[in-house]
């Protein structure tokens, strides 16, 4: 919940921030950002948003360019990391691009890219809300 929270400060006007949380043997938390569509001001809002922020995402970990799967659901290595990913058209084809870092007990969590739109990215700091969450839960 405390990243929806850091995301609700930084997220453009419209859009908000929900969490889902699968449950079972693995665990998976996605986090999501829904545009509120009214009427036809969402390009000029986004790159008015876009212009103001100072943060830019870094170059992806992987590129693929492969076919649209039809689930969103994907086979991952076992090992414990965060990752972010998009969709982006090359030409006619689709590219997924991704950003994965690996987790290593002692090091900060890393900062991702959440996607808004096809140029559009916010920072997930995951470390600051990791912290966030240890000065709530009183264990910091």
């Amino acid at each position: 919940m405390v990243i929806v929270q850091q995301l609700v400060r930084i997220l453009p006007e419209r859009y908000v921030a929900a969490p889902r949380v699968h449950l079972g043997s693995e665990f998976e938390v996605d986090i999501c950002a829904y545009e509120q569509v009214d009427g036809d001001r969402r390009g000029d809002e986004i790159g008015a948003f876009a212009t103001s922020s100072a943060w830019a995402a870094t170059q992806p970990t992987l590129t693929l360019e492969t076919e649209l799967a039809d689930t969103d659901e994907y086979e991952v290595p076992p090992a414990t990391y965060a990752a972010a990913c998009r969709w982006r058209p090359v030409g006619t084809r689709m590219t997924l691009e991704a950003w994965s870092q690996p987790l290593v007990v002692g090091n900060p969590l890393p900062v991702l890219p959440l996607w808004l739109s096809e140029e559009l990215a916010v920072p997930l700091d995951l470390e600051a809300s990791y912290e966030q969450t240890c000065r709530d839960l009183r264990i910091a």
